[in-house]
């Protein structure tokens, strides 16, 4: 009998994971959002795109570089070049040089989540309220109370707080979910009518005083094959928005919006699109230490970048480690 697979996050990880078990099993991915893509994720506005999650990633298992090669032959994954600094304390901008490629997805970072996506059963915009075990099966009940079910196999493959939420209390791997500290960050995306003086196409700023909230810069229109209009995006430090994941919004943007001038050394021009975007979970500060985790009695499991070190070939890694696990136990 074909085993039925639930996943639950259409991000790289739950797209990764459905790709690899799409033929062994029927499997569904359930997504809250409107489209796929968790933090690889890209928000467009007229003639502007922000990568407003993920900003880039590099390949260093031969798994990953090979799961991207038909990606980087149909031209949607490609190598970014930035003319990228560290910008010091007293101003200083340094060049920081990368010893291996990184990459990004065009014409935005979500574009290859929706490539991996193509052929795949994916419910969209469903909000999963809570996991049950039952003696027939493990069930799916919505935020609307409907439910859906019996699966063989219910795999979270959102933010590991997200997952201890909504799996059953006796279920095995709570204790390291639980375990498991993630940390927020906030993302403003600024759109410009004309090109802003900014002499450099990306910037790192080093956190050493809490008067300072950005960690990262980026001319998002300076990556491969995006849209004309000049758009940049900044990220807050985890740590500065961590502490501050529940304050006034309007208060966060503003902040931003006076350390980036400090940053540059001189006021912004008027902007034609200005959105702030908070990440509850962005970053991992104390990972799982594991490929995956799994309950084998009541068939739950759960897989993401926060199992290893957070970044997006952590995503893809723990999936496909759990993805022959999945395989082997269930031929």
């Amino acid at each position: 009998m074909i085993k039925k697979i639930a996943i639950l996050g259409a991000g790289l990880s739950g797209l990764t994971l459905a790709t690899k078990l799409k033929n062994s099993a029927e499997v569904t991915v359930f997504e809250k959002s409107h489209s796929v893509g968790g933090r690889m994720s890209t928000r467009n506005h007229h003639k502007h795109s922000f990568d407003h999650g993920a900003q880039y990633f590099s390949v260093k298992s031969n798994a990953f570089a090979g799961f991207l090669e038909p990606f980087k032959g149909d031209h949607i994954v490609k190598e970014w070049r930035p003319n990228i600094v560290e910008i010091a304390v007293n101003g200083k901008a340094s060049p920081v040089i990368w010893k291996q490629p990184r990459y990004v997805a065009a014409p935005g970072m979500r574009d290859l989540c929706e490539a991996i996506a193509s052929g795949l059963n994916i419910e969209l915009s469903k909000n999963i309220a809570q996991v049950e075990s039952r003696d027939d099966g493990n069930w799916l009940i919505l935020d609307d109370c409907q439910t859906l079910g019996p699966y063989d196999w219910i795999i979270t493959t959102i933010p590991s707080h997200q997952a201890a939420v909504l799996l059953p209390n006796d279920c095995s791997i709570q204790t390291a979910l639980s375990a498991v500290q993630m940390k927020g960050c906030y993302a403003l995306m600024l759109g410009f009518d004309d090109q802003v003086d900014i002499p450099w196409d990306a910037a790192l700023r080093p956190i050493l005083s809490a008067d300072q909230a950005i960690s990262w810069v980026a001319v998002n229109s300076t990556k491969p094959n995006r849209n004309n209009g000049y758009s940049v995006l900044v990220q807050s430090s985890n740590d500065w928005a961590n502490e501050r994941l529940d304050a006034d919004q309007n208060e966060i943007k503003t902040f931003l919006l006076r350390d980036l001038e400090d940053l540059l050394g001189s006021r912004l021009p008027s902007r034609i699109y200005e959105k702030l975007h908070k990440w509850r979970y962005a970053n991992v500060s104390k990972p799982a230490n594991q490929d995956y985790l799994m309950d084998e009695v009541l068939h739950l499991a759960a897989c993401g970048d926060w199992c290893l070190h957070g970044k997006v070939e952590a995503a893809f890694l723990s999936a496909d480690a759990l993805a022959r696990k999945l395989k082997d136990i269930m031929s």
